[in-house]
C-alpha cells in the first residue's frame, strides 16, 4: 500500500490543470508531490512508497555481507535474516526528493569548494548528458537509530545484518526515485535505444564528499528531513544523494584507472559499466 499523501503549504499556490493532476497522481507506485521553485527547469519532485516497494533480494544482502549465494546458512543465521527484514518493514519510511538542472548550474555544484580529483568520470560524462537532476533519498530516522542501539547493545551479528538490509534497501530506494523522477519530467525518453541513466554520489568516483554542501543549498533535503552534519555526511544515515545523468550509453563508460581507483573498496562502477546494455540503468 503506497502510504498516505502528505500535503504541504507551498502545494496550494501551484496552478494545475484537472489533466495534470490525473497524470500526477497516477504515475507509477509512489505517492508525489511537486514543489514549485521559480528557478528550476523543472519543480521538486518529493516521492514516498512503501516500504515493501524497496526490499532488498536477499541475495544482494548476503552479496554486501560477502556471503556466497546458495551457501548453507545455520537456522540462527536465517532467523535473524527474517528479524532484519520484519524491523525494516516496521521502521522504514522512504522518501526522495528530486529536481531538474542545468549542466551550467551542475558545473557549479559538482566544482564544490575545489577538491575534487584532477580527473574524474564525471567531469566528461555530466557535459554529455541529455538531461541532469539532483536527488536525495532516505529511509528515515528510525532505521538509522535501530542500527545504533543495536550496536550499542552489542547485538553485533543482527546489527550487521540489519545494517546490511538497510544499505540495500537505500539503493533500491534510490533507483525508484530515479526511475519515478525521470517519468514524471517530460521530454525524457530514458528507454531510447542507446540510451541509459546512471547516478552518481559526492565521495565517489573522485568527486569530493564537501560537494555535498552546494548540492544541499541548492536541493534542500531538509524537507524530507535529510540534514548535511560538520562532516559532510549525511543524517539521518541511511540516505543517498547525487545527480541522475540520463545520455547517450556510451558516455557512462570508462576505464576504471583512476588515481582513486586504487582506494575504492567496492568497485561497484565495474558491474554498472557492464550492466549498460541491458538495463539501461
Amino acid at each position: 500500500m503506497v502510504m498516505p499523501l502528505i500535503l504541504t503549504a507551498h502545494i496550494f499556490s501551484m496552478a494545475v490543470t484537472t489533466a495534470s493532476l490525473y497524470r500526477f497522481f497516477k504515475v507509477g507506485t509512489f505517492t508525489r508531490l511537486i514543489d514549485h521553485r521559480p528557478w528550476s527547469v523543472m519543480p521538486a519532485i518529493t516521492q514516498e512508497c512503501a516500504s515493501r516497494e524497496i526490499e532488498p533480494a536477499r541475495s544482494s544482502v548476503l552479496h554486501l555481507l560477502g556471503i556466497p549465494t546458495g551457501a548453507n546458512q545455520p537456522s540462527k543465521v536465517t532467523e535473524m535474516f527474517d528479524r532484519a527484514f520484519d524491523l525494516f518493514h516496521r521502521t522504514a519510511a522512504p522518501r526522495g526528493i528530486s529536481e531538474d538542472i542545468t549542466r551550467e548550474e551542475f558545473t557549479v555544484i559538482y566544482a564544490g569548494d575545489g577538491k575534487n580529483d584532477p580527473e574524474t568520470p564525471l567531469e566528461t560524462i555530466y557535459p554529455q548528458a541529455d538531461n541532469l537532476a539532483l536527488f536525495t533519498v532516505t529511509l528515515g530516522s528510525e532505521v538509522s537509530e535501530s542500527i545504533t542501539r543495536l550496536f550499542e547493545e552489542n547485538d553485533f551479528a543482527f546489527a550487521t545484518i540489519f545494517d546490511a538490509v538497510a544499505s540495500e534497501g537505500a539503493d533500491r530506494l534510490a533507483d525508484m526515485v530515479m526511475r519515478g523522477h525521470l517519468e514524471m519530467t517530460d521530454g525524457i525518453n530514458s528507454e531510447a535505444a542507446g540510451t541509459a541513466t546512471v547516478r552518481y554520489s559526492p565521495g565517489y568516483c573522485g568527486w569530493y564528499v564537501s560537494g555535498q554542501r552546494a548540492l544541499f543549498a541548492r536541493l534542500q533535503p531538509e524537507r524530507i528531513g535529510v540534514e548535511l552534519l560538520e562532516s559532510c555526511l549525511m543524517t539521518p544515515s541511511k540516505s543517498i544523494s547525487g545527480v541522475i545523468v540520463t545520455g547517450p550509453t556510451e558516455i557512462h563508460r570508462f576505464v576504471p584507472d583512476f588515481m582513486f581507483c586504487a582506494d575504492c573498496v567496492t568497485k561497484s562502477c565495474r558491474e554498472r559499466i557492464a550492466e549498460l546494455d541491458t538495463t539501461g540503468f
